[in-house]
C-alpha cells in the first residue's frame, strides 16, 4: 500500500488556510468594505472661502462655497450668523467629471450692517444620504468711513399715527455728482432698520414696472427689490442727485417704536481704485396711537380722506318680498383694500322694519382704486318709496376726527303682493255641495261652512238579531251560487282592509304637506289656464300664481324665477297694456318654471 508524501511547504500552506476559517474571511471582507468607503469619503469635500480683504460693515463680501466628489448633485443652505445676512450671488458653476462625480461652486454675498467679528460656518452639505460639513471662517468687519458728499434721510410723519393709517415712508439717498457717477457703475447697499419692524407694521410696495429702476435692500426677512426714482437738484453751485424709495407704511399695533439709523454704503474712486464710503441717518421714533372713542355705527375700519359711496339697484319696480341687488362702490384716499361694509341700517340707513337685510359681512372686491360690494335686500312694506341714503364713516388722521358721507337715495316702487292663503286653495266640495246653499251664496245671509268630507254612520237599527233554531235554514246550500257567496264573504273583508290601509296612509300624510301640494297644483293649473289669454291679463295672473307657489316652497326661488318675475313686472307696468294673446314661448317658460317649483316640494 503506497502513501502520498507531501512536502513541508504544502503542509504549511494548508495549515495557514485552515487557520483563517469562516470568521476570518468575514472580518477580511468587512475590512475591505471600510477601506473602500473611507476612500470614497476622502474623495468628497466641501469648503468655503472669502474674497481678499479689507472687509467693511454694510459692504457685501463675496463668499464662495465649493463642493466636489459627490455622486449626486449636492445642496447647501448657508445660515448667516446673528445680525448678518447671506444671500445667493450671481455665479454658480456645476460640472460632472469622467468618474460621474459632481463639482459645484456657488457664490454668496455676506453682509453685516455693524462692525465687529463674525464667525461664518460650518455649513452642512447634503448629497443624497451623504452629509458633509464645511470649514469655519472668522471675519473682522471695519467701520466704513463717512463721506460728506453722501447723505441718507428717512422721512417719517412727525404726528402720532393711528392703527390702520396708510402713510408714505420715504428713504432718500443724496449723492454729489462726482459720487453719483461712481454709484451708477457700482451699487448702493442700504440698511433700513425701519423695514425690519414687521411685527408692528405692514409695508405695501408699488409693483415694479418693466424697465423701471430698482434697488436691492437687505432686511431681516431677506433681500427685497423696490422701485426707485432719481432726480437731479442744485445746491448752490453743486449738482446733487436724489435717489428716493417710497413704501406705504401701515401700523397694526399701538405703541412707541424706536427706529435705528439707516445706513447707505457705496464707493468713491481714489487713484482709480474704489474706496468704500458710507452715510448714516439719525435715530427716529414712531408713535402709534389707538383710535379715539366715539366711533359711529357706520364706521367699519376705513382710515383716510375723501371717501365717497355710490349706491345703485338692479330694479326699482318690485313687489313685496322681491330681491333687490344693491351695488355699493366705495372710493377714497385710504385703506380701501381692507375697508369693510358697515351695517346697512347704521346711522339712519335701511329700516329693518321695512327691509329684510342680509346677514353676515359682505366681502367686497378691490380693483382700479375702488372697492365694490354687492348685497341683496327685500322691501317688506308697500309704503317704501326709495332706498334711503346709506351712511359710510371713516377716521381722518389729518383732522383727528371721524367723518361721514352718505349716498344718494334710489327711487323705489313697491306693490303689495297677493298672498294666497290656505282657504284660497281649498277646492270646491263638488257634488256634495247643497244646491240651495249654492244658490244663496251671493246673499248677505250668514253661510254655514259645509264639511268637505261626507261622513257615513254605521247603525244596526232594524236589524234582526234574534236566535234561529232551524239548523237547515242556517246551512242553506246555494248550488252553483255557493262558490260566489264564499268568495264574496272572503273577498269583501279583504277589499275593505286594503281600502282601509290606503285611507290610513292618506290620513297619515302631514296636513301641511297635503295643503302645500294642493296649493302648488292649483298654482300650476292657474298658469296653464293662461294659454291664449290677453298678454296683460295672462302675465299678471302668471306672476301672482308664481309668487303664491314660491311662498309655499322657499327654495323654489331661483335667479331664473326672479328674472322671469322681473319680465312680468315690465309687461304689467308697460305704458300700453298688451291686448294681444300671450306669446307661446313666454307661456311655456312660465309652465316650465312652475313645474320645476312643484318638483322641489317634498
Amino acid at each position: 500500500m503506497s502513501r502520498a508524501i507531501s512536502s513541508p511547504r504544502s503542509t504549511k500552506r494548508s495549515r495557514s488556510t485552515r487557520r483563517i476559517g469562516p470568521r476570518g474571511w468575514s472580518f477580511l471582507a468587512a475590512l475591505i468594505a471600510v477601506l473602500v468607503i473611507a476612500d470614497v469619503s476622502e474623495g468628497q469635500s466641501a469648503s468655503i472661502q472669502l474674497e481678499s480683504g479689507p472687509y467693511y460693515a454694510g459692504v457685501p463680501v463675496t463668499l464662495r462655497l465649493t463642493m466636489r466628489g459627490f455622486s449626486v448633485k449636492p445642496a447647501c443652505n448657508p445660515v448667516a450668523p446673528e445680525g448678518a445676512f447671506i444671500s445667493p450671488g450671481g455665479s454658480t458653476q456645476v460640472s460632472v467629471g469622467f468618474d460621474r462625480k459632481y463639482a459645484l461652486s456657488q457664490s454668496y454675498e455676506f453682509v453685516a450692517p455693524k462692525p465687529g467679528t463674525y464667525t461664518i460656518g460650518p455649513f452642512e452639505v447634503e448629497a443624497g444620504t451623504v452629509k458633509k460639513k464645511t470649514n469655519t471662517l472668522t471675519i473682522r468687519l471695519e467701520p466704513v468711513p463717512e463721506d460728506d458728499y453722501l447723505e441718507i434721510k428717512v422721512l417719517l410723519p412727525e404726528k402720532p399715527m393711528t392703527i390702520g393709517q396708510r402713510t408714505p415712508a420715504t428713504v432718500e439717498v443724496w449723492c454729489r455728482d462726482d459720487r453719483f457717477r461712481v454709484v451708477q457703475q457700482t451699487s448702493l447697499t442700504l440698511s433700513v432698520p425701519l423695514y425690519d419692524l414687521v411685527d408692528g407694521f405692514e409695508f405695501v410696495d408699488t409693483p415694479l414696472q418693466r424697465g423701471q429702476s430698482s434697488l436691492r435692500i437687505n432686511t431681516a426677512r431677506g433681500a427685497i427689490r423696490v422701485p426707485v426714482v432719481t432726480t437731479r437738484e442744485q445746491r448752490g453751485r453743486e449738482t446733487w442727485y436724489r435717489i428716493s424709495i417710497t413704501r406705504t407704511l401701515i401700523p397694526r399695533r399701538a405703541g412707541s417704536y424706536t427706529v435705528e439709523p439707516a445706513i447707505v454704503n457705496t464707493f468713491r474712486a481714489v487713484n482709480r481704485r474704489p474706496i468704500p464710503i458710507r452715510a448714516q441717518d439719525l435715530e427716529r421714533t414712531l408713535v402709534v396711537a389707538e383710535l379715539p372713542a366715539g366711533k359711529p355705527t357706520s364706521w367699519a375700519g376705513a382710515i383716510g380722506q375723501g371717501f365717497n359711496l355710490d349706491v345703485s339697484a338692479d330694479r326699482t319696480v318690485v313687489q313685496i318680498g322681491d330681491p333687490i341687488r344693491l351695488t355699493l362702490k366705495l372710493k377714497g384716499n385710504g385703506n380701501l383694500e381692507h375697508a369693510s361694509l358697515p351695517p346697512l341700517w347704521a346711522d339712519g340707513g335701511l329700516d329693518p322694519k321695512q327691509f329684510r337685510l342680509p346677514r353676515g359681512d359682505a366681502s367686497g372686491s378691490f380693483a382700479d382704486g375702488e372697492k365694490t360690494f354687492e348685497v341683496t335686500v327685500r322691501a317688506m312694506d308697500e309704503n317704501v318709496t326709495a332706498i334711503p341714503p346709506l351712511a359710510y364713516s371713516w377716521y381722518d388722521p389729518e383732522l383727528g376726527r371721524y367723518e361721514t358721507t352718505r349716498s344718494l337715495p334710489v327711487a323705489l316702487s313697491v306693490r303689495g303682493a297677493k298672498i294666497v292663503s290656505a282657504d284660497d286653495v281649498v277646492a270646491s266640495s263638488g257634488s256634495d255641495e247643497d244646491p240651495e246653499s249654492s244658490a244663496t251664496a251671493g246673499s248677505d245671509a250668514t253661510q254655514v261652512p259645509q264639511p268637505t268630507r261626507s261622513t257615513r254612520s254605521f247603525t244596526l237599527t232594524g236589524a234582526d238579531l234574534s236566535h234561529e233554531p232551524n239548523v237547515d235554514r242556517l246551512l242553506v246550500r246555494g248550488g252553483n251560487w255557493s262558490g260566489v257567496t264564499i268568495y264574496t264573504l272572503y273577498g269583501v273583508p279583504l277589499l275593505a282592509i286594503a281600502i282601509a290601509i290606503v285611507l290610513r296612509r292618506r290620513a297619515a300624510i302631514d296636513p301641511a304637506i297635503a295643503r302645500r301640494r294642493k296649493a302648488l297644483a292649483t298654482g300650476l293649473a292657474d298658469i296653464r289656464s293662461c294659454r291664449g289669454k290677453p298678454e296683460l291679463e295672462a302675465t299678471s295672473a302668471i306672476a301672482t300664481a308664481l309668487r303664491a307657489m314660491i311662498s309655499e316652497v322657499p327654495n323654489g326661488r331661483t335667479p331664473g324665477v326672479d328674472a322671469f318675475l322681473a319680465e312680468c313686472e315690465a309687461v304689467v307696468y308697460a305704458p300700453s297694456g298688451g291686448a294681444e294673446p300671450i306669446a307661446t314661448a313666454f307661456y311655456e317658460r312660465a309652465v316650465a318654471l312652475a313645474e320645476s317649483i312643484e318638483k322641489t316640494s317634498p
